[in-house]
């Protein structure tokens, strides 16, 4: 930039040219159409699997449509993969409601016996030295009384210890013997192995479900890209029939 001399008072200033009004305009802002196509691609699972259909759909009967780095038929397979662990994933979720109902109504029904198994040995033993006895029975020194374990396979194991020393002690014969301890262990067993393979189930598949997801959303974005360019004009209508029903999800 030029600089002019200016005298005042006989000092000398260095002032700069002023700036031309007619000077050329800066370049308008441009929005980012990656962002702007991404924003059509959905983040939930189920509408991007939806999406993701309708889209294979339109794809299939127009097959002048290209992307060089995958096929319609690659991209049907990732889709039909996709839909199909989540309904497995669905499915295991709702059979693990119930199975978790049940190991909370086990735990409420040892939590109300374990006062009852204490008296039990304080009886025999007396108040000051019954405690001393409760480890016997799996219970574990907590927050300043004795209780079972809050984690379950930790409450198994308690529930075990329990059974084994009710019949020791010689209360197998009261209200909470070793009819309702023997029956808690086969119980609380039986759901704790529906739960852990229920669980396996529901996350047997995570590393491919994040596989396919990332896969089909970028084919999506892919053919968004595609659509714009041979849709100038009417790339709007075209995104609803390929399933692209929302400008942003």
């Amino acid at each position: 930039m030029s600089k002019k001399l200016i005298t005042m008072n006989n000092n000398f200033f260095l002032s700069p040219d002023p700036v031309n009004s007619g000077s050329a305009a800066q370049p308008a802002d441009v929005s980012d159409t990656h962002t702007r196509h991404l924003t059509n691609v959905p983040a939930k699972d189920s509408a991007l699997s939806g999406v993701g259909s309708n889209a294979n759909m339109e794809w299939k009967s127009n097959p002048d449509f290209k992307l060089v780095w995958v096929t319609q038929a690659a991209f049907e397979k990732d889709v039909i993969d996709f839909t199909d662990i989540l309904e497995q994933r669905r499915v295991a979720g709702s059979n693990l409601s119930p199975t978790t109902n049940e190991l909370e109504n086990l735990d409420n029904q040892i939590d109300d016996a374990i006062p009852f198994v204490k008296s039990y040995i304080n009886n025999k033993y007396g108040p000051k030295d019954g405690p001393s006895h409760f480890a016997e029975f799996g219970l574990v020194h907590t927050h300043h009384h004795f209780d079972f374990p809050t984690d379950r396979q930790g409450r198994k194991g308690s529930i075990k210890m329990m059974a084994d020393a009710i019949a020791k002690e010689g209360f197998d014969k009261n209200t909470y013997g070793s009819v309702f301890w023997n029956e808690m262990l086969t119980k609380y067993d039986d759901f704790l192995k529906k739960s852990s393979d229920t669980s396996g189930d529901v996350s047997e598949h995570v590393s491919e479900l994040v596989q396919l997801r990332t896969k089909i959303r970028k084919v999506l974005h892919s053919l968004l890209l595609l659509i714009e360019a041979n849709y100038p004009d009417t790339m709007d209508q075209v995104r609803r029939k390929w399933g692209f029903q929302k400008e942003k999800y």
